[in-house]
């Protein structure tokens, strides 16, 4: 009965294991570079709250968001995405909305680091 007990439960779990193993992960990182005229200097930030669109052969597969670390982890099939990310409510008139693209096979995580540019003019505040 034990042994019965065991192979009921333990064979549910080795089939998630082994669907995990297989899954297929698409991860986008979005960050700003953040430039300030006045200062001259630059600073790399998360894309927190941008809007994120990925497609794959012409069609949406997620509208969303970015995390507050300006991420989007998404499970996929096999195939070629891109992701563009952007921020309507602001001018970002410097390289926005900008857009990265990857092919994933089968049971592979793959990353698509976007960066959008920011040229802060005088006076304009702090970026997003």
């Amino acid at each position: 009965m034990r042994l019965l007990l065991f192979v009921l439960l333990a064979v549910p779990m080795l089939t998630a294991c082994e669907d995990e193993a297989d899954a297929t992960t698409l991860v986008v990182s979005g960050s700003v570079d953040l430039c300030d005229a006045d200062l001259k200097a630059c600073q790399v930030l998360p894309a927190r709250g941008a809007d994120v669109e990925v497609l794959s052969g012409g069609e949406v597969v997620e509208s969303s968001v970015l995390d507050d670390e300006g991420r989007l982890e998404l499970d996929v099939e096999a195939g070629t995405y891109t992701a563009t990310i952007s921020y309507p409510d602001l001018d970002l008139a410097s390289g926005a909305p900008a857009s990265a693209s990857v092919t994933l096979t089968e049971g592979e995580t793959g990353e698509l680091d976007v960066m959008i540019e920011v040229a802060l003019t005088p006076g304009q505040g702090s970026g997003p």
